[in-house]
């Protein structure tokens, strides 16, 4: 069953569709700003407006969905909510991205045909007798939660959103959007239930316990891996929330500690051939940004993980001398997954019983994608409240 191709069309494409996901951070959509945006190989316009109230479902298949999460902590953004129409004017086909914001509203630059956030037109300057009511373009249902915005591209109305309350609490929070990713999001996907590629891909920092032993389940909202670390007697437990959500731990939590932070990342396609990595790193317990997190900041003046890691790839440059980069585990990943290949060849693989997740994970998929293949209504898979990742030392 073919995952990696997820455009218009495409029983992976019309699956992913069925889910919320995520589409920008939030902070990269200023107010009254329009910017071009491709998901799942098709483009659209995301903006901003400039006068109503941030957090507020689009007007459009809005109703009737959960969509109240909390108000994020830290600065509130000035300005409105943010809206995705479609990528085109409906009059001569220009790019609505290069058009003006107008409170609430979106003008086209070629002719100033201008539309609300429902798609609806609402003017037509140049007409003598305008036809605004019978032009509408598409809009999608569209939310903000902690730090990102959501949208909708399914047909139809959409499903209650799933809040991640683990990341909701008092705390710091940092999110991120990665570059595009030059390597299909399901080479990431597929990576979320393997343990076994830990104590190699990311050595030297888990390669001292040795080899774990693992076991992968089944849950109600997908896969739950748990790796056993014998030579330092540490648990790794991390989740995939179907269907290309990963919740891991990247920090250390002990019995009775009162710090420790949760990380949360979704795999949104742009194309076949990239994705975006949405992140989202909450610290609780902590009222100043961790060391850590200052330490992101400094690599602007570093080579990008995706340049470094093609450059691996191409036998110029070397991983071990790379270990002190803050984001190496993503560069290790990185390599990794596009050494496999832009799209993996998962024909020809000779996995074993280490896959155990790996298989787990692609059975929940082709049962979902068989269902809606069908007209039936895929699995919900509900998030539990606090569901939450851990590295505990037993």
């Amino acid at each position: 069953m073919d995952f990696a191709r997820t455009g218009p069309g495409t029983l992976a494409g019309r699956y992913m569709r069925t889910f919320w996901q995520p589409v920008a951070r939030a902070d990269d959509v200023p107010s009254g700003r329009a910017v071009p945006l491709r998901i799942m190989s098709e483009d659209f316009t995301l903006y901003r407006g400039e006068d109503s109230p941030p957090s507020q479902p689009s007007p459009s298949r809005g109703e009737g969905v959960d969509q109240s999460p909390p108000p994020l902590r830290g600065r509130v953004r000035e300005g409105g909510s943010a809206h995705l129409l479609a990528f085109r004017c409906a009059h001569r086909g220009t790019q609505l991205s290069t058009g003006w914001v107008e409170g609430d509203e979106l003008r086209c630059f070629y002719h100033g045909w201008k539309y609300g956030p429902d798609g609806q037109c609402v003017e037509q300057p140049a007409e003598p007798e305008p036809f605004c009511s019978r032009i509408k373009i598409k809009s999608y249902p569209v939310l903000e939660y902690l730090g990102l915005v959501f949208a909708y591209l399914g047909e139809g109305e959409p499903p209650p959103f799933r809040r991640f309350t683990s990341l909701e609490g008092e705390g710091v929070r940092r999110v991120g959007a990665a570059s595009p990713l030059p390597v299909n999001y399901f080479n990431r996907v597929d990576n979320g239930p393997d343990h076994a590629h830990l104590v190699f891909v990311h050595s030297p920092f888990l390669n001292d316990s040795g080899m774990p032993t693992f076991e992968c389940v089944e849950t109600d909202y997908g896969v739950m891996t748990t790796a056993h670390f014998l030579g330092d007697h540490s648990i790794n437990q991390t989740h995939l929330v179907m269907p290309n959500v990963s919740l891991f731990p990247s920090g250390t939590r002990e019995p009775g500690a009162t710090t420790w932070t949760d990380f949360i990342a979704w795999s949104v396609p742009i194309d076949d051939e990239s994705y975006r990595f949405f992140q989202v790193m909450m610290t609780h317990g902590v009222t100043e940004a961790p060391p850590r997190y200052a330490s992101y900041a400094a690599l602007k003046d570093q080579p990008s993980v995706i340049d470094l890691g093609l450059d691996v790839l191409r036998g110029q440059a070397r991983i071990a001398d790379n270990l002190q980069r803050p984001d190496v585990f993503e560069l290790q990943d990185f390599v990794a997954q596009r050494g496999q290949g832009i799209i993996a060849d998962r024909e020809h693989e000779h996995v074993g019983r280490s896959d155990v997740g790996v298989l787990l994970l692609r059975k929940l998929w082709e049962r979902d994608m068989l269902r809606v293949e069908a007209g039936l209504t895929r699995n919900e898979w509900p998030v539990p409240e606090g569901l939450a990742s851990l590295r505990m030392y037993e």
